[in-house]
């Protein structure tokens, strides 16, 4: 993991989260990085802040899939490098990438595709729950949802 932080900080200048796991500095530099790339690639004009919002999900034009290559596919794995995924960090989207992202997104709970779109990214880098509240009455669902970064979180809460 440490050398993946000195890339970050090296490619993206995030600075220094070199502490060898992944935690809140370099979930945040990973995100930082998915930013820049979002803004270079689709001029999605993001603040390149860290925060994994709305507004850098809805930025996701484009999915990351088997055969894609380049920035965004090793921002792609160092995250899930970062969640415990064994494969190369070499920005090439290959069988193992593909094989790890299903695993991932089967853990998930997202829909097992072998695709990084933006509900993937979400749950990699975002912070959402939704779980069934039964104090609440049968069939009752609630949302919560955590955005921004560990020191500065913002939680909604949504009854349904």
């Amino acid at each position: 993991m440490s050398t993946i932080q000195a890339a970050l900080d090296r490619r993206y200048r995030t600075g220094p989260a070199d502490d060898g796991r992944f935690g809140p500095r370099t979930r945040k530099a990973v995100v930082i990085g998915l930013q820049i790339e979002l803004n270079k690639k689709y001029n999605a004009g993001l603040a390149t802040d860290g925060v994994f919002g709305p507004l850098t999900k809805a930025a996701i034009a484009r999915s990351l899939r088997k055969g894609d290559r380049g920035n965004m596919v090793w921002l792609l794995q160092a995250a899930l490098y970062g969640r415990g995924y064994d494969l190369a960090m070499d920005g090439c989207f290959g069988s193992a990438t593909e094989r790890e992202l299903r695993a991932f997104q089967r853990a998930a709970g997202l829909p097992v595709n072998g695709i990084a779109g933006p509900d993937t990214f979400s749950a990699l880098l975002g912070y959402r729950h939704d779980y069934r509240a039964p104090h609440y009455g049968h069939g009752t669902r609630v949302s919560v949802t955590l955005s921004g970064d560990f020191d500065d979180a913002h939680i909604h809460v949504h009854v349904r």
